[in-house]
């Protein structure tokens, strides 16, 4: 579902990348109705480092999110990069919004962002403690306090959804 992603163009006017290295991703990207000219499609995952992944099907069909998996007959490999190869290769020094819901692998992109100090003004971020076992609630406190502590501010929380603002990028 890329409703968000095609209000941001409608209402900003302004171009959006969107990765994702899932079918789901390309089946919805290949509808007509998003055929937009500011969208830019990439099927490559946004990961904490380079690499390969193996992805397991969406438990929901309907839902379609795939998963990080162990090997296994009915996974997937996909290819992921980390956030400032990225940029890089979009050409961009600075990111205005970076929407994260990646099924538990944002933890990994949030520690690449804080690490590298990457210039990223606003990060909506979804996160999978309630959601995918094995997961601590512990741990998205962890980073919610670092992003802070790293001058972001939380404007907003809907659930597991977060909204981080840093007013000096």
């Amino acid at each position: 579902d890329v409703t968000f992603e095609r209000a941001v163009v409608e209402h900003f006017g302004c171009n959006v990348v969107l990765f994702d290295p899932s079918p789901t991703g390309a089946e919805t990207m290949a509808l007509p109705e998003n055929q937009i000219s500011q969208f830019r499609f990439c099927p490559v995952g946004l990961s904490g480092k380079n690499e390969t992944l193996r992805f397991a099907p969406p438990p929901d069909p309907k839902e379609g999110s795939w998963f990080t998996a162990s090997a296994g007959a009915a996974t997937i490999e996909v290819p992921c990069l980390d956030l400032a190869t990225l940029m890089k290769q979009n050409g961009h020094e600075r990111i205005d919004l970076l929407k994260i819901d990646i099924e538990g692998a944002e933890y990994d992109v949030l520690e690449s962002i804080l690490t590298h100090k990457l210039k990223v003004k606003q990060v909506l971020v979804e996160f999978h403690h309630n959601i995918i076992p094995g997961i601590p609630r512990s741990r998205s406190i962890r980073y919610m306090l670092r992003m802070v502590a790293a001058g972001y501010k939380l404007l907003k929380q809907d659930g597991e959804n977060h909204t981080f603002y840093h007013p000096r990028l």
